[in-house]
């Protein structure tokens, strides 16, 4: 299941002050980000967008919530690709989240979501 269009993945935890606090400070992370940074071959990396996998458990069943068009870097050169590790901890909060509170209120929980859900206001 996806999330509709024009529907938040974020829909519990944008009507929660602490919720605007985390989705905000992905959001400001994403900002600021730098456009390019060095890679360990000494070439330049750039950010793409791909799909990043969030894997969690409810009760025994391992499931997965798929974030489309998020943000990585990959070097020009040797095509390395690697993730900020601050952003996606904040990423996993925000999501950790509002999957605590869906199963609290017997929401579904869609399949993927769209990463431009932390910067839609």
């Amino acid at each position: 299941m996806t999330t509709s269009k024009g529907v938040s993945f974020f829909e519990n935890l944008k009507q929660r002050k602490e919720g605007i606090s985390m989705i905000s400070t992905v959001r400001d992370q994403v900002k600021n980000k730098s456009t390019n940074i060095d890679c360990v071959c000494g070439d330049e990396m750039e950010i793409f967008y791909s799909t990043w996998a969030y894997h969690y458990k409810v009760g025994n069943d391992e499931r997965v919530l798929n974030v489309l068009n998020a943000p990585f870097y990959k070097c020009k050169s040797c095509h390395e690709v690697v993730e900020d590790l601050l952003l996606y901890g904040d990423v996993e909060k925000a999501i950790e989240e509002e999957i605590f509170i869906r199963l609290n209120k017997r929401q579904n929980i869609p399949d993927e979501m769209d990463f431009s859900d932390f910067i839609k206001q």
